[in-house]
């Protein structure tokens, strides 16, 4: 509920309706409105953050801060959401970088 209600706010602040972001960034136009129960993806969140030129953490209400200042690249904060959205592959990803740490200490 957060994320839509700070796009909401966003959208009002810039004179623009929730269709028209949603038609800027190639998403369904009703996509946005369903983000009200069910979590967008991390692809169409990015692209919403970017339009509004806000940080993804700031949409998902897990910074007050709109603007992004975790000194990540662009790709780098896709995969961090993307693991964020994901927690099997989050997992399967903190598995794998203990097993090439345990490797590197074996040699």
């Amino acid at each position: 509920m957060i994320t839509f209600e700070r796009i909401k706010k966003l959208c009002k602040a810039r004179g623009m309706s929730l269709q028209d972001l949603a038609r800027s960034v190639n998403i369904g136009e009703n996509s946005i409105y369903a983000w009200k129960t069910n979590a967008p993806t991390s692809d169409k969140l990015r692209a919403v953050a970017d339009y509004l030129d806000v940080s993804v953490d700031y949409l998902l209400g897990r910074s007050d801060n709109p603007t992004q200042e975790n000194g990540h690249s662009p790709e780098i904060q896709d995969i961090i959401d993307y693991m964020e959205q994901n927690s099997d592959f989050a997992e399967s990803i903190r598995h794998l970088i203990k097993t090439v740490e345990n490797q590197k200490k074996d040699k």
